[in-house]
């Protein structure tokens, strides 16, 4: 019995570590998602200003080389897709179900 508070106050202080862990995670995933949105928006500011560049020049001299300026539009446009698309599921919240799977876990793991 005289050793209750002491278990209590550890497990309680590794509760706090274990947050301020999960935190710490989150906050460092949130980053990586942010600056992959950064790139992304980037990619596609050049990508439109390409593709009015092509467009401009195909309506200006109609010539065959106005293909490959949109040859070079599409590899951005995707790759902005794919960059915005990253970046959105590295930022996106925990569902609830991961929030209540992820608690009853901890708290079995207390009581064992």
């Amino acid at each position: 019995m005289r050793d209750v508070p002491r278990r209590l106050r550890a497990a309680a202080l590794e509760q706090v570590d274990d947050a301020r862990r999960e935190l710490m995670e989150r906050t460092r995933e949130a980053r990586v998602g942010l600056v992959l949105l950064g790139i992304a928006a980037g990619l596609a500011l050049v990508t439109l200003t390409t593709l009015a560049v092509a467009l401009t020049i195909a309506l200006a001299e109609v010539l065959p080389w106005w293909g490959a300026i949109l040859a070079i539009v599409a590899p951005l446009a995707v790759a902005a897709g794919i960059l915005a698309a990253v970046g959105m599921r590295r930022i996106s919240p925990p569902s609830a179900d991961d929030l209540v799977e992820e608690e009853t876990r901890t708290v079995r793991d207390a009581t064992a």
